[in-house]
């Protein structure tokens, strides 16, 4: 599709009269008004320009608050109560044995978050991952409708929950 716009352009020198409007062929898409070169008249208007700025400075998992020391995060929306759900990496409570706690928060509208984040206990020895998967509440064997993989000794591990907040390792440890 060609757009059309009636405009006498190339606009005439300042000072002199515009002569009849001809048609000035545009490609489809979205036009940027930057200058007035596409604009042949315009009256009360003021233009303005907007910084662009986050609307919300927090991130939404951070080092210090969530004890997050990996960049894996999963986000997930619940089809059926429509809450977004968040899984990261955090570190655990009770010492060095404890490598590994997923962080948990929950939204209802992927904005505000509940806080504190939940420390949920991952399975034994977990380390570096939250890769959630949901596989909706219409899966076939609901104990295992949330899986979660990590990395662990050399290779991938996975677990599975019918919650998304207690988690069994699919296979022994």
């Amino acid at each position: 599709m060609v757009l059309a716009a009636y405009l006498g352009h190339p606009g005439p020198a300042p000072g002199k009269p515009r002569g009849p409007a001809t048609p000035l062929v545009l490609s489809p898409g979205p036009l940027l008004f930057l200058d007035d070169s596409l604009v042949e008249t315009s009256s009360r208007l003021r233009r303005v320009i907007n910084v662009l700025g986050r609307e919300r400075p927090r991130p939404l998992v951070t080092g210090k608050e969530h004890r997050n020391d990996q960049p894996y995060v999963t986000v997930l929306r619940d089809p059926k109560s429509r809450r977004c759900r968040t899984w990261c990496d955090a570190s655990g409570d009770r010492g060095p044995q404890d490598l590994f706690a997923l962080g948990y928060l929950q939204s209802d509208d992927a904005i505000r978050w509940e806080r504190p984040h939940r420390l949920l206990q991952g399975p034994p020895g977990m380390r570096w991952g939250a890769s959630v998967l949901d596989g909706e509440p219409d899966f076939p064997d609901r104990r295992m409708r949330y899986n979660l993989a990590w990395w662990q000794k050399g290779g991938l591990m996975l677990a599975y929950s019918s919650d998304g907040l207690g988690w069994k390792p699919l296979l022994p440890i």
